[in-house]
């Protein structure tokens, strides 16, 4: 059962979680480049495969990650939780890598994609609960957003839903959290609601703000997105007729 859900999630969503996997990876890319730089100088991370650098991630986490009963401190804790982050993004492309020729490579990749994204949310919380005094509003909801997102990948919709809830009702405005929120409402929701969520933010901003352009962008790109997903589903589609047609 688990593996059909798997192989329909994959046929169903495949382009739009890259998508979100992409954006993802560039946003944290520049902490794992400064780690890698300072652990492993001797090795090429562009030159290496997916599973090397998801191997990297797994011994810097055997060797550095807290104890279970370790007080952790708000910057170990963001540390952690975009580690964290980072592998599931790896471990989730190892499995769009494989699942087509290697189911039980595919199941254990995806697995490990969960299970990292639900330990990046453990983190986040920590990072909550450790938060200094002085943190505002602002920084709250991003947090409290970043968390959602990780609770999202794991699967956990109807508490990332209350989580984004709670970000947005804090920073309504947080260009961070709502292109978080976007994606959420787009992979589950579709482009309808991603199109409508999105021209509320807009007019919240205003024309005149920077995030009213960027906003626009993104959800043109899913708007491209959903269009060339539904053409090649139509393709699709009128290949397998003909390919029933010339078999009967």
């Amino acid at each position: 059962m688990f593996m059909q859900r798997i192989r329909r999630a994959t046929k169903k969503h495949r382009k739009v979680l890259l998508a979100a996997v992409i954006i993802l990876t560039i946003g944290l890319v520049g902490s794992f480049a400064v780690w890698n730089s300072d652990n492993y100088s001797n090795n090429d991370s562009t030159e290496m495969t997916t599973a090397e650098q998801i191997g990297l991630y797994e011994d810097y986490l055997a060797e550095n990650e807290p104890a279970a009963d370790a007080a952790v401190d708000y910057d170990t804790a963001a540390s952690m939780a975009e580690i964290y982050m980072s592998l599931r993004s790896l471990c989730y492309q190892a499995y769009t890598e494989v699942a087509a020729t290697d189911a039980d490579a595919g199941l254990q990749y995806y697995t490990q994609s969960v299970e990292a994204a639900v330990k990046a949310a453990e983190y986040y919380q920590l990072q909550l609960d450790a938060a200094p005094e002085a943190l505002n509003d602002f920084g709250k909801a991003q947090i409290i957003a970043a968390k959602a997102q990780a609770l999202a990948f794991a699967g956990s919709n109807d508490e990332a839903q209350t989580l984004y809830d709670q970000a947005l009702a804090l920073s309504p405005d947080n260009y961070d959290v709502a292109s978080k929120y976007l994606d959420f409402v787009y992979i589950n929701q579709g482009i309808a609601a991603a199109r409508t969520y999105a021209d509320s933010y807009k007019a919240l901003v205003g024309e005149s703000s920077d995030y009213y352009s960027q906003m626009e962008e993104v959800i043109g790109y899913y708007e491209l997105l959903d269009q060339l997903q539904e053409t090649s589903t139509e393709v699709q589609q009128e290949s397998d007729a003909a390919d029933s047609s010339d078999t009967q």
